[in-house]
C-alpha cells in the first residue's frame, strides 16, 4: 500500500494539504512537508498510515485529543482524518515540522553526559505533563526525540490514554516494555522505554543490560530497567536523581548547542574530510554572510565536536548588499536570487564546508518549474534549506532552460555558485 509513496508528491489531502517533498518514512508511513493556512506555522508535516478498519475511528479520536494538549516539549498537531491517496485509503496527521531527530546523531557519535542530561530533561517535562493527565506516550525512543529550531520536542502522534491497548505494526522490541506485550500501556512502560533510549543516548546501541555507566545515569537506567513495572522509578524520582535539589537546571544554551549537532551533525562529525582550501569565486557567485552569532573558536571545539586545523583566510568577495534576496546581474542569466534562511546555531556547527548542487528546471516565463537534487552533500537539513531555496530563484527568459546551482555552506556565510546546463 505505501510502495509508491514518492509518487504521491504533488497530490493534495483532504481537499486542503499539498503532498509536497516526501521526507521519509517507514515501511508502513510515509512522511511529507506540507503547508497550512495558518501564518503563525511557516512549515509543517503531514504523516499518512494505512487505515486499519477496526482501529481507524479510534486514531483520528486520540489525534484529535493529542492537538488539544499544550506543552513547549511536545510537537504540535493540527489537523487529522482519513484520506484516499490514488487506491490507497489512508489516516493523516498534520503536526508540526521538525529539523531532524536524535536517532540521525546517533550513529555518528553518543551524547556526552552532560548533553545527555540536557536532553533528557525536556522529555521528562513532557512525560510528566501527560502521566499527570493519565495519558502515556507510547513510543519514547530516539527517532520520536525531535529538534524543532532551539528546542528538544517529543512525539505526538502516538499519545493515548494510559491502559490502552495499541495496535502495532511489526514485533515488539528492545523499546517495548515487556509487560506492554498483548496488554494496556501504563506510564511504567514509557519510563522503560526512556531508559533503553538513554542508554543508546550514552553508548549508541540500545540494550537493557548496558555496560557502566556515569552517574547519575547508572541508577537512573537501572531504576527505569526494572522488569517489575511496580518497582520502576517514576518521572518526578528521575528529576531528583538527574538534578537534586539545589541543582541548577541545564541552560537553553547548552541544547542550543545540541540542537545544532543533530540538525548538521554529519558537518561537525566528518570536519576533516569535508575541509578543503577555498577557489577564488567567479563574478557570478553569490555570498551570504552569517548571521550575527559567536561562533567557537577552533581552538576551543564544542563538546563531541571533531576538532580540525584552522582554514586559510578566503579570498575576499562581495557579499550580497543587505538582504539575502536582492537581485544578481541579469546579464548572466539570473534575474533574483534566494539564499537558504538558516539556524545561526546550524551554521555555526559547521567544521569545514558543506556543499550541495541543486538542479532547477526554468519555464518559459523564468520561473523555476522542477528542481532536484543532482549532489545532496552530507546533511538532510543543509540540503532541503538549498532546495527550498532554489526553488524560488528567477531568471531571465531568454536564457537557458536548466541551471545547476552550487550552494556552499560553511561558518563564514553561504554562497552559491549558478551555472547554465549546457544542452
Amino acid at each position: 500500500m505505501m510502495e509508491n509513496r514518492q509518487q504521491w508528491e504533488g497530490q493534495v489531502v483532504g481537499g486542503r494539504f499539498p503532498l509536497l517533498q516526501y521526507l521519509g518514512g517507514g515501511e508502513h508511513s510515509a512522511v511529507f512537508a506540507t503547508a497550512t493556512a495558518d501564518d503563525s506555522v511557516p512549515t509543517a508535516a503531514i504523516k499518512l498510515v494505512p487505515a486499519d478498519p477496526d482501529d481507524a475511528a479510534n486514531q483520528v479520536v486520540r489525534w484529535e485529543a493529542a492537538a488539544r494538549l499544550s506543552h513547549r516539549h511536545l510537537i504540535r498537531l493540527f489537523q487529522a482524518g482519513r484520506c484516499q491517496v490514488g487506491e490507497a485509503e489512508l489516516l493523516y496527521v498534520v503536526m508540526e515540522r521538525a529539523d531532524e531527530d536524535l536517532a540521525q546523531i546517533l550513529p555518528q557519535r553518543a551524547l556526552s553526559a552532560a548533553e545527555a542530561a540536557d536532553v533528557l530533561e525536556p522529555v521528562l517535562d513532557a512525560l510528566a505533563y501527560l502521566h499527570a493527565q493519565g495519558l502515556v506516550h507510547g513510543r519514547v525512543r530516539p527517532s520520536n526525540l525531535l529538534a524543532v529550531g532551539q528546542e528538544l520536542k517529543l512525539s505526538s502522534d502516538r499519545i493515548g490514554p494510559a491502559g490502552e491497548s495499541r495496535r502495532y505494526t511489526g514485533e515488539p522490541d528492545v523499546y517495548d516494555a515487556p509487560e506492554t506485550v498483548g496488554a494496556g500501556i501504563a506510564p511504567a512502560a514509557d519510563i522503560w522505554s526512556l531508559g533503553v533510549t538513554l542508554v543508546e543516548a550514552l553508548t549508541q546501541r540500545p540494550s537493557t543490560r548496558p555496560p557502566e555507566l556515569p552517574p547519575p545515569f547508572r541508577d537512573i537506567v537501572r531504576g527505569c530497567l526494572e522488569r517489575d513495572p511496580g518497582r520502576r522509578w517514576t518521572v518526578a524520582r528521575i528529576q531528583a536523581r538527574l538534578r537534586p535539589a539545589g541543582t541548577p537546571r541545564g541552560t537553553r544554551r547548552r541544547w542550543g548547542a545540541i540542537a545544532a549537532a543533530v540538525i548538521a551533525v554529519v558537518a561537525i562529525v566528518a570536519g576533516p574530510r569535508l575541509v578543503h582550501r577555498e577557489q577564488p569565486q567567479s563574478a557570478s557567485e553569490v555570498t551570504q554572510p552569517p548571521a550575527a552569532v559567536a561562533a567557537p573558536s577552533a581552538e576551543a571545539p564544542q563538546p563531541g565536536q571533531t576538532p580540525v586545523a584552522a582554514e586559510p583566510t578566503p579570498v575576499a568577495t562581495a557579499p550580497v548588499p543587505s538582504a539575502p534576496t536582492e537581485p544578481v546581474q541579469a546579464s548572466r542569466g539570473v534575474l533574483h536570487q534566494v539564499l537558504p534562511d538558516l539556524l545561526a546555531s546550524a551554521q555555526n556547527s559547521i567544521h569545514g564546508k558543506v556543499k550541495v548542487s541543486v538542479k532547477v528546471r526554468v519555464d518559459p516565463s523564468g520561473r523555476v518549474a522542477d528542481a532536484e537534487f543532482e549532489s545532496r552533500g552530507p546533511s538532510r537539513y543543509f540540503a532541503g534549506k538549498a532546495l527550498e531555496a532554489a526553488r524560488e530563484w528567477t531568471f531571465t527568459p531568454s536564457g537557458p532552460r536548466e541551471w545547476l546551482l552550487r550552494f556552499e555552506f560553511d561558518r563564514d556565510g553561504t554562497k552559491v555558485r549558478p551555472e547554465p546546463v549546457a544542452r
